[in-house]
């Protein structure tokens, strides 16, 4: 049962990392992400936070605005509909693909795979923006990447360094320095500067699955048995956000919670701690709530293809010296 954290006048807290309680949560009508600056001192900190981090000259994140804000229906919807194109026509670049599956393959480098990480998750809102280029250029995604991790560090409330950030205003600048490299496209900042983290866990999950697969190779044990020609094992390596939050607006009762949890109560979900490897398709990309990530087919098609580069890297370059070399350049 999910824990409910009650210390009168400082917190209202509901936890869980339990996938069934989340999947309730997720689609509780009682519950939602139009987040009020009120209820016990910690709600408010936390919510305030939250509304600071993703204020975009004065509302609220379009892909991050409550059950039933019009725009952010029509735009998820749209949005849906149009990463799904990108996962058909497969028209990213060649060398993006090529040093992530090097990376995956345990050839490439690091810096190389987080600049093509940072063009993954940029790419699609880059070719939708009038004279926008879709092209890899290493130099400029290394930025990307760097105002990326701005943005990420200045979200840690205790760090030395985010609260160095965020007294200087430094992701502030990085927030409207992605903006604008995004044409201005909020749903291509929140691309970039929140889901690119989980764009990272995932592909360290294909390394590490992929090194595994390699490692049980023998030289009586085919390709095929060792696991490395079988199709994108997405289920493995899949992950989820890390902390996902909801705010009670009203006194609700709560399945799996003992008692009524009053107004501005907030339901903390570790989606991410909850992932099992038995969970339902979809479950990492909250697919069956109103809050579904419309980048699912795209997600897929693109992982999909690293896998694949990374087997070719595989078959062409045993020892992974000459990818390796051409990832870093």
């Amino acid at each position: 049962m999910a824990r409910h954290i009650r210390l009168f006048g400082l917190a209202s807290l509901v936890v869980t990392d339990d996938p069934v309680e989340i999947a309730v949560f997720l689609q509780h009508p009682g519950l939602d992400r139009e987040y009020a600056v009120a209820g016990p001192l910690i709600n408010r900190i936390i919510t305030g936070s939250v509304k600071r981090q993703f204020d975009l000259n004065g509302r609220y994140w379009l892909s991050l605005r409550s059950r039933h804000d019009p725009e952010r229906k029509h735009s998820q919807l749209d949005l849906r509909q149009r990463l799904g194109g990108f996962s058909v026509a497969a028209s990213w670049s060649p060398d993006v693909i090529e040093a992530l599956g090097a990376y995956v393959a345990g050839a490439g480098s690091r810096d190389a795979a987080n600049a093509a990480l940072a063009y993954g998750a940029a790419f699609p809102f880059r070719s939708m923006t009038p004279g926008g280029d879709s092209g890899f250029n290493i130099a400029q995604y290394r930025q990307i990447f760097r105002l990326y991790r701005r943005i990420n560090r200045a979200r840690s409330p205790i760090s030395p360094r985010g609260i160095f950030i965020r007294m200087n205003g430094g992701h502030i600048r990085a927030r409207n320095a992605l903006l604008r490299f995004m044409g201005g496209d909020p749903n291509g900042l929140h691309s970039v500067a929140v889901t690119l983290d989980n764009a990272i866990t995932l592909l360290e999950n294909m390394r590490e699955a992929f090194g595994e697969r390699r490692a049980r190779k023998s030289p009586g044990l085919s390709a095929p048995a060792n696991g490395l020609n079988a199709p994108f094992p997405w289920a493995e390596v899949r992950t989820a956000p890390v902390l996902v939050l909801r705010q009670a607006r009203a006194a609700v009762m709560l399945p799996h919670v003992a008692s009524r949890v009053p107004a501005n109560t907030l339901v903390m979900m570790h989606m991410r701690d909850s992932l099992e490897s038995g969970a339902p398709g979809g479950y990492e990309l909250a697919a069956k709530s109103w809050s579904y990530c419309p980048a699912t087919r795209y997600i897929h098609a693109f992982f999909g293809a690293v896998w694949q580069a990374a087997l070719d890297c595989r078959t062409k370059a045993p020892n992974g010296n000459a990818m390796a070399q051409g990832a870093a350049a």
